[in-house]
Protein backbone atom coordinates (compact mmCIF):
# COMPACT_ATOMS: atom_id res chain seq x y z
CA UNK A 1 0.00 0.00 0.00
CA UNK A 2 2.74 2.50 0.45
CA UNK A 3 4.34 1.60 -1.87
CA UNK A 4 1.51 2.31 -4.20
CA UNK A 5 1.19 5.52 -2.42
CA UNK A 6 4.96 6.74 -2.90
CA UNK A 7 4.65 5.94 -6.68
CA UNK A 8 1.44 7.89 -7.27
CA UNK A 9 3.08 10.91 -5.66
CA UNK A 10 6.20 10.62 -7.27
CA UNK A 11 3.76 10.86 -10.84
CA UNK A 12 2.00 13.81 -9.34
CA UNK A 13 5.26 15.56 -8.59
CA UNK A 14 6.94 15.22 -11.84
CA UNK A 15 3.54 16.00 -13.59
CA UNK A 16 3.76 19.05 -11.44
CA UNK A 17 7.04 19.92 -12.31
CA UNK A 18 6.83 19.39 -16.10
CA UNK A 19 4.04 21.54 -15.94
CA UNK A 20 5.54 24.36 -14.30
CA UNK A 21 8.41 24.19 -16.46
CA UNK A 22 6.47 24.44 -19.42
CA UNK A 23 4.36 27.20 -17.78
CA UNK A 24 8.07 28.63 -17.41
CA UNK A 25 9.11 28.24 -20.89
CA UNK A 26 5.13 29.43 -22.17
CA UNK A 27 6.08 32.63 -20.12
CA UNK A 28 9.39 33.49 -21.25
CA UNK A 29 9.24 32.65 -24.49
CA UNK A 30 5.82 33.48 -25.86
CA UNK A 31 3.54 37.09 -26.47
CA UNK A 32 -0.17 37.78 -26.78
CA UNK A 33 -1.81 38.42 -30.33
CA UNK A 34 -5.24 40.44 -29.50
CA UNK A 35 -7.59 39.48 -32.62
CA UNK A 36 -11.00 41.62 -33.36
CA UNK A 37 -12.62 41.30 -36.40
CA UNK A 38 -16.23 41.82 -37.04
CA UNK A 39 -18.42 39.12 -36.42
CA UNK A 40 -18.73 37.88 -32.41
CA UNK A 41 -16.53 34.37 -32.93
CA UNK A 42 -14.56 33.13 -35.79
CA UNK A 43 -12.00 29.82 -35.99
CA UNK A 44 -8.65 30.37 -35.63
CA UNK A 45 -5.59 28.04 -36.93
CA UNK A 46 -1.93 28.76 -36.11
CA UNK A 47 0.90 27.95 -38.39
CA UNK A 48 -1.20 25.95 -40.38
CA UNK A 49 -1.72 23.29 -37.72
CA UNK A 50 -5.19 22.25 -38.92
CA UNK A 51 -5.45 20.02 -36.12
CA UNK A 52 -5.95 22.47 -33.59
CA UNK A 53 -8.89 24.16 -34.68
CA UNK A 54 -9.65 26.73 -32.20
CA UNK A 55 -13.30 29.30 -31.60
CA UNK A 56 -12.26 32.41 -30.56
CA UNK A 57 -14.39 35.58 -30.09
CA UNK A 58 -13.85 39.41 -31.36
CA UNK A 59 -10.84 40.94 -28.68
CA UNK A 60 -9.64 38.07 -27.51
CA UNK A 61 -6.36 37.61 -26.74
CA UNK A 62 -4.28 34.54 -27.58
CA UNK A 63 -1.11 33.52 -26.04
CA UNK A 64 1.35 32.67 -29.24
CA UNK A 65 4.85 31.48 -29.17
CA UNK A 66 7.20 34.59 -29.49
CA UNK A 67 8.52 34.62 -33.02
CA UNK A 68 6.85 35.09 -36.91
CA UNK A 69 3.68 32.82 -36.63
CA UNK A 70 1.21 32.28 -39.30
CA UNK A 71 -2.66 33.04 -38.61
CA UNK A 72 -5.59 32.03 -39.86
CA UNK A 73 -9.06 33.52 -38.87
CA UNK A 74 -11.98 32.52 -40.46
CA UNK A 75 -16.17 32.07 -40.66
CA UNK A 76 -17.90 29.58 -41.58
CA UNK A 77 -19.00 31.16 -44.72
CA UNK A 78 -15.73 33.33 -45.76
CA UNK A 79 -13.24 33.28 -47.54
CA UNK A 80 -10.41 32.61 -44.63
CA UNK A 81 -7.82 35.61 -43.92
CA UNK A 82 -4.30 34.64 -43.57
CA UNK A 83 -1.29 36.55 -42.71
CA UNK A 84 1.91 36.68 -41.11
CA UNK A 85 2.53 38.21 -37.46
CA UNK A 86 5.26 39.31 -35.31
CA UNK A 87 4.75 38.27 -31.87
CA UNK A 88 7.24 39.92 -29.43
CA UNK A 89 7.90 38.19 -25.77
CA UNK A 90 6.29 39.18 -23.22
CA UNK A 91 4.10 41.70 -25.14
CA UNK A 92 0.50 41.93 -26.78
CA UNK A 93 0.17 43.15 -30.76
CA UNK A 94 -3.30 43.85 -32.14
CA UNK A 95 -4.23 41.88 -35.60
CA UNK A 96 -7.26 43.67 -37.11
CA UNK A 97 -9.41 41.28 -40.06
CA UNK A 98 -12.81 42.65 -41.88
CA UNK A 99 -14.61 40.24 -43.08
CA UNK A 100 -16.63 40.67 -46.37
CA UNK A 101 -20.73 39.54 -46.33
CA UNK A 102 -20.58 38.82 -50.08
CA UNK A 103 -22.90 36.33 -51.50
CA UNK A 104 -22.14 32.69 -50.43
CA UNK A 105 -20.68 30.90 -53.01
CA UNK A 106 -19.73 26.95 -53.62
CA UNK A 107 -16.16 28.04 -53.89
CA UNK A 108 -16.47 29.65 -50.10
CA UNK A 109 -17.26 26.73 -48.74
CA UNK A 110 -14.23 24.50 -50.55
CA UNK A 111 -11.24 24.51 -48.30
CA UNK A 112 -12.40 26.70 -45.33
CA UNK A 113 -11.46 24.86 -42.51
CA UNK A 114 -13.78 26.91 -40.57
CA UNK A 115 -16.69 25.16 -41.88
CA UNK A 116 -15.42 22.20 -41.42
CA UNK A 117 -15.51 22.68 -37.92
CA UNK A 118 -18.44 24.64 -37.42
CA UNK A 119 -20.77 22.16 -39.50
CA UNK A 120 -18.64 19.27 -38.41
CA UNK A 121 -18.26 17.68 -41.56
CA UNK A 122 -16.07 18.14 -44.66
CA UNK A 123 -18.53 17.17 -47.48
CA UNK A 124 -21.64 18.37 -48.72
CA UNK A 125 -23.03 16.19 -51.61
CA UNK A 126 -25.49 17.46 -53.96
CA UNK A 127 -27.33 14.97 -56.65
CA UNK A 128 -30.78 14.62 -58.27
CA UNK A 129 -33.31 15.01 -56.20
CA UNK A 130 -34.51 11.16 -56.08
CA UNK A 131 -30.74 9.78 -55.86
CA UNK A 132 -30.32 8.40 -52.78
CA UNK A 133 -26.71 9.32 -51.24
CA UNK A 134 -24.89 6.16 -49.49
CA UNK A 135 -21.54 6.47 -47.15
CA UNK A 136 -20.08 3.58 -45.03
CA UNK A 137 -22.93 1.67 -46.41
CA UNK A 138 -25.60 3.89 -44.53
CA UNK A 139 -27.91 6.02 -46.21
CA UNK A 140 -27.06 9.89 -45.56
CA UNK A 141 -29.18 11.43 -47.52
CA UNK A 142 -31.66 11.73 -50.93
CA UNK A 143 -30.62 14.49 -53.15
CA UNK A 144 -28.53 16.36 -50.65
CA UNK A 145 -26.51 15.20 -47.84
CA UNK A 146 -23.61 16.22 -45.19
CA UNK A 147 -20.81 14.11 -44.10
CA UNK A 148 -17.97 13.89 -41.82
CA UNK A 149 -14.79 11.93 -42.76
CA UNK A 150 -11.50 10.96 -41.75
CA UNK A 151 -10.92 8.89 -44.59
CA UNK A 152 -8.14 9.95 -46.78
CA UNK A 153 -10.12 9.18 -50.26
CA UNK A 154 -13.85 8.62 -48.86
CA UNK A 155 -15.94 6.84 -51.56
CA UNK A 156 -19.83 7.71 -51.74
CA UNK A 157 -21.96 5.94 -53.22
CA UNK A 158 -24.83 6.93 -55.36
CA UNK A 159 -27.67 5.28 -56.48
CA UNK A 160 -30.70 6.61 -58.68
CA UNK A 161 -34.35 5.77 -58.66
CA UNK A 162 -33.20 3.43 -62.24
CA UNK A 163 -31.02 1.77 -59.88
CA UNK A 164 -28.21 2.78 -61.55
CA UNK A 165 -24.97 3.00 -59.15
CA UNK A 166 -22.23 5.33 -59.21
CA UNK A 167 -19.45 5.63 -56.95
CA UNK A 168 -17.38 8.71 -56.79
CA UNK A 169 -14.81 9.57 -54.59
CA UNK A 170 -14.45 12.63 -52.51
CA UNK A 171 -10.95 13.64 -52.26
CA UNK A 172 -10.35 16.51 -50.25
CA UNK A 173 -10.34 15.53 -46.60
CA UNK A 174 -9.82 17.40 -43.67
CA UNK A 175 -11.18 20.48 -44.95
CA UNK A 176 -14.67 21.45 -46.51
CA UNK A 177 -15.67 20.47 -49.89
CA UNK A 178 -18.90 21.16 -51.95
CA UNK A 179 -19.20 17.96 -54.18
CA UNK A 180 -22.42 18.30 -57.26
CA UNK A 181 -22.67 15.07 -58.85
CA UNK A 182 -25.52 13.97 -61.57
CA UNK A 183 -26.00 10.28 -62.29
CA UNK A 184 -28.13 10.65 -64.54
CA UNK A 185 -26.55 11.60 -68.44
CA UNK A 186 -26.88 15.48 -69.15
CA UNK A 187 -28.97 16.25 -72.40
CA UNK A 188 -25.77 18.86 -73.62
CA UNK A 189 -23.28 16.51 -73.09
CA UNK A 190 -25.63 13.67 -74.40
CA UNK A 191 -25.92 15.61 -77.94
CA UNK A 192 -22.73 16.77 -78.16
CA UNK A 193 -21.14 12.81 -77.63
CA UNK A 194 -23.51 12.93 -81.55
CA UNK A 195 -20.98 13.80 -83.57
CA UNK A 196 -19.26 10.46 -83.25
CA UNK A 197 -21.61 7.21 -84.09
CA UNK A 198 -22.80 5.67 -80.90
CA UNK A 199 -21.14 7.24 -78.27
CA UNK A 200 -23.90 9.47 -77.55
CA UNK A 201 -26.04 6.01 -77.21
CA UNK A 202 -23.36 4.32 -74.74
CA UNK A 203 -23.28 7.42 -72.78
CA UNK A 204 -26.82 7.30 -71.96
CA UNK A 205 -26.87 3.84 -71.31
CA UNK A 206 -28.43 2.25 -74.27
CA UNK A 207 -25.20 -0.34 -75.45
CA UNK A 208 -27.55 -2.32 -77.88
CA UNK A 209 -28.59 1.05 -79.79
CA UNK A 210 -25.13 2.57 -79.36
CA UNK A 211 -23.67 -0.61 -81.23
CA UNK A 212 -26.01 -0.93 -84.04
CA UNK A 213 -25.47 3.05 -85.02
CA UNK A 214 -21.52 2.39 -84.50
CA UNK A 215 -21.02 -0.67 -86.11
CA UNK A 216 -23.72 0.62 -89.02
CA UNK A 217 -22.00 3.61 -89.82
CA UNK A 218 -18.56 2.48 -89.40
CA UNK A 219 -19.16 -0.95 -91.37
CA UNK A 220 -21.34 0.29 -94.43
CA UNK A 221 -18.23 3.23 -94.88
CA UNK A 222 -15.96 0.39 -94.75
CA UNK A 223 -17.77 -1.75 -97.42
CA UNK A 224 -18.15 1.73 -99.80
CA UNK A 225 -14.87 2.48 -99.16
CA UNK A 226 -13.58 -1.24 -100.15
CA UNK A 227 -15.89 -0.96 -103.38
CA UNK A 228 -14.59 2.61 -104.08
CA UNK A 229 -11.25 1.03 -104.46
CA UNK A 230 -12.56 -2.09 -106.16
CA UNK A 231 -14.17 0.16 -108.29
CA UNK A 232 -11.33 2.61 -109.28
CA UNK A 233 -9.36 -0.25 -109.53
CA UNK A 234 -11.79 -2.39 -111.89
CA UNK A 235 -11.70 1.45 -114.33
CA UNK A 236 -8.28 1.85 -115.02
CA UNK A 237 -8.29 -2.20 -116.27
CA UNK A 238 -11.57 -1.38 -118.16
CA UNK A 239 -9.65 1.89 -119.37
CA UNK A 240 -6.88 -0.30 -120.88
CA UNK A 241 -9.02 -2.87 -122.36
CA UNK A 242 -10.77 -0.37 -124.37
CA UNK A 243 -7.61 1.07 -125.61
CA UNK A 244 -6.64 -2.82 -126.65
CA UNK A 245 -10.02 -2.76 -128.74
CA UNK A 246 -9.54 0.21 -130.34
CA UNK A 247 -6.41 -0.42 -131.43
CA UNK A 248 -6.65 -4.01 -132.93
CA UNK A 249 -6.94 -4.82 -136.32
CA UNK A 250 -7.69 -8.41 -135.93
CA UNK A 251 -11.43 -9.25 -135.72
CA UNK A 252 -11.12 -12.21 -133.56
CA UNK A 253 -9.10 -10.04 -131.23
CA UNK A 254 -11.64 -7.71 -130.87
CA UNK A 255 -14.85 -9.29 -130.88
CA UNK A 256 -13.06 -11.07 -127.69
CA UNK A 257 -12.37 -7.92 -126.45
CA UNK A 258 -15.53 -6.26 -126.52
CA UNK A 259 -16.76 -8.93 -125.06
CA UNK A 260 -15.12 -8.60 -122.14
CA UNK A 261 -15.85 -5.04 -122.27
CA UNK A 262 -19.67 -5.39 -121.63
CA UNK A 263 -18.22 -7.48 -118.84
CA UNK A 264 -16.31 -5.00 -117.07
CA UNK A 265 -18.77 -2.42 -117.75
CA UNK A 266 -21.43 -4.73 -115.94
CA UNK A 267 -19.48 -5.46 -113.21
CA UNK A 268 -17.94 -1.60 -112.99
CA UNK A 269 -22.09 -0.75 -112.98
CA UNK A 270 -22.87 -3.09 -109.79
CA UNK A 271 -19.87 -1.86 -108.10
CA UNK A 272 -20.95 1.42 -108.54
CA UNK A 273 -24.37 0.69 -107.47
CA UNK A 274 -22.84 -1.06 -104.69
CA UNK A 275 -20.39 1.75 -103.17
CA UNK A 276 -23.61 4.17 -103.74
CA UNK A 277 -25.47 1.82 -101.75
CA UNK A 278 -23.14 1.45 -98.75
CA UNK A 279 -22.24 4.98 -98.89
CA UNK A 280 -25.86 5.82 -98.28
CA UNK A 281 -26.50 3.49 -95.57
CA UNK A 282 -23.49 4.57 -93.41
CA UNK A 283 -24.92 8.44 -93.83
CA UNK A 284 -28.26 7.03 -93.01
CA UNK A 285 -27.08 5.34 -90.17
CA UNK A 286 -24.57 8.55 -88.80
CA UNK A 287 -27.60 10.92 -89.66
CA UNK A 288 -29.92 8.36 -87.53
CA UNK A 289 -27.09 8.30 -84.54
CA UNK A 290 -27.12 11.87 -84.51
CA UNK A 291 -30.92 12.34 -84.33
CA UNK A 292 -31.47 9.65 -81.60
CA UNK A 293 -29.22 11.90 -79.69
CA UNK A 294 -31.61 14.67 -80.12
CA UNK A 295 -34.98 12.93 -79.64
CA UNK A 296 -34.31 9.84 -77.38
CA UNK A 297 -34.70 10.25 -73.99
CA UNK A 298 -32.77 7.69 -71.53
CA UNK A 299 -34.51 5.87 -69.02
CA UNK A 300 -35.26 7.34 -66.45
CA UNK A 301 -34.62 11.25 -67.81
CA UNK A 302 -31.51 13.64 -68.10
CA UNK A 303 -30.17 15.09 -65.21
CA UNK A 304 -30.65 19.00 -64.49
CA UNK A 305 -27.69 20.15 -62.92
CA UNK A 306 -28.39 23.93 -61.68
CA UNK A 307 -26.00 26.37 -60.01
CA UNK A 308 -26.07 25.99 -56.27
CA UNK A 309 -26.45 28.66 -54.46
CA UNK A 310 -25.29 28.50 -50.36
CA UNK A 311 -26.86 30.77 -47.81
CA UNK A 312 -27.04 31.11 -43.79
CA UNK A 313 -30.61 31.01 -41.66
CA UNK A 314 -30.20 32.57 -37.93
CA UNK A 315 -32.97 31.43 -36.15
CA UNK A 316 -33.60 33.19 -32.41
CA UNK A 317 -34.78 29.90 -30.08
CA UNK A 318 -35.79 31.63 -26.50
CA UNK A 319 -32.22 32.85 -25.63
CA UNK A 320 -29.94 30.94 -28.61
CA UNK A 321 -29.36 31.85 -32.15
CA UNK A 322 -29.28 28.72 -34.22
CA UNK A 323 -27.41 28.73 -37.84
CA UNK A 324 -28.63 26.34 -40.54
CA UNK A 325 -26.66 25.36 -43.15
CA UNK A 326 -28.50 25.80 -46.48
CA UNK A 327 -28.50 24.20 -50.37
CA UNK A 328 -30.91 26.20 -52.57
CA UNK A 329 -30.91 25.00 -56.58
CA UNK A 330 -32.60 26.84 -58.88
CA UNK A 331 -35.11 25.13 -60.47
CA UNK A 332 -37.28 25.22 -63.94
CA UNK A 333 -36.00 26.46 -67.06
Amino acid sequence: MMKTLCLLLSTFCLFTLSVTAQETIAAQDSGRVEIVFNAPSAYLVVDNDFDKIRSITSGESVTLLAGTRYISLALPHTKPSKTYVRVLKDSTIEYSVEFSHEELTPAVFNNNFATAAYYNANIMVLTDPDTEIFYSDSLVGSGFAIVNSEMRFPEITLIDNQGYKKNVSARIPGQFSVTEYYVRPEKAKSRSYSIVPGASQFYKNQPLKGLAFSLGSVGFATLSFLNSQKYNSDLDSYYKLLVEYRSTEVESEAFRLGNELEVANDDLRSLDRSRKLFLGLAITAYVGSIVDAFLSTPKGGYSNPKPIEFYLNQDVIGESIIHTANVKVKLGK
